[in-house]
């Protein structure tokens, strides 16, 4: 009798994914490598990503759809190595429901922003169209964001390891632009717009902004009835607080960033 087949390494690795991570960080995520599919094809970047122009002839889903898009196997990897772990411990932190509705409000937020930014350069530019045609997308429009609402509520003492230095936490999403800016040829307006709003949220500035318990709850029994049942996701009253934070580890950090440094120098 021959022996069972293998099992297949890509399956195994798929199966793992899913069982590990939660739902809204697991469709994010799946999202972003299905883009990077399409832009085999297509350019995703072109059809959803935030262009005013665009937005102006009432294209506003692009307000919305932009964090989701990647065309660059460098972003994706990235992106898992990055928003995987954000992404579980903020959504085990808050819930799922919370989680969607954070991620929606952090890329519209910075969109709209964007968008109005955009509009005033064009304006005061005597009417350039240059300004209408800069683009915001990516999911660091929500990584970053995410990252300095963690980073204002930690203690004000601690540090973050940022490849081989010692960062003063709330500076912490600044240095990491910093570096976004050298590596990449040149700073990034979306991606700090992305840290201002998560400072603004941070301290409390968005907090009618935020998804209430019962509101959650009401989601929960409705409209997002059907994702409730399905695996991984965070129901409001299983969520654990800022008990999620509590393995963090400035290794893992160091690891990620010695990573980021080695795939951005590509």
């Amino acid at each position: 009798m021959s022996d069972p087949p293998p099992p297949n390494p890509v399956l195994t690795a798929y199966e793992g994914f899913v069982q590990s991570t939660p739902l809204v960080t697991r469709y994010i995520l799946s999202i972003q490598f299905v883009s990077y599919l399409f832009s085999w094809v297509v350019n995703p970047h072109l059809a959803l990503a935030n262009i005013p122009q665009f937005v102006l002839q009432f294209e506003v889903y692009r307000l919305v759809l932009s964090p989701l898009v990647n065309t660059s196997i460098i972003s994706l990897i990235f992106a898992f190595l990055s928003f995987v772990d954000h992404g579980k411990r903020l959504e085990h932190s808050l819930g799922s429901a919370a989680f969607a509705w954070l991620c929606l409000t952090i890329g519209g937020t910075v969109n709209v922003a964007f968008f109005l930014l955009c509009l005033i350069a064009y304006a005061v530019s005597g009417q350039d169209k240059v300004f209408l045609f800069y683009s915001a997308a990516g999911i660091w429009l929500i990584l970053f964001g995410i990252i300095a609402i963690e980073c204002t509520q930690a203690p004000r003492t601690s540090k973050r390891r940022l490849f081989f230095f010692e960062v003063p936490v709330l500076f912490y999403p600044l240095a990491l632009y910093l570096f976004f800016a050298f590596l990449s040829g040149g700073p990034s307006i979306p991606y700090l717009l992305s840290i201002g709003v998560g400072y603004t949220y941070g301290y409390g500035y968005l907090d009618r902004t935020k998804l209430t318990t019962s509101k959650a709850k009401q989601w929960e029994e409705g409209v997002l009835a059907n994702f409730t049942r399905r695996q991984g996701w965070v129901v409001g009253h299983a969520a654990t607080g800022m008990e999620a934070w509590n393995d963090a580890s400035n290794g893992a950090g160091m690891v990620r960033s010695l990573l980021l440094l080695l795939m951005l120098s590509i």
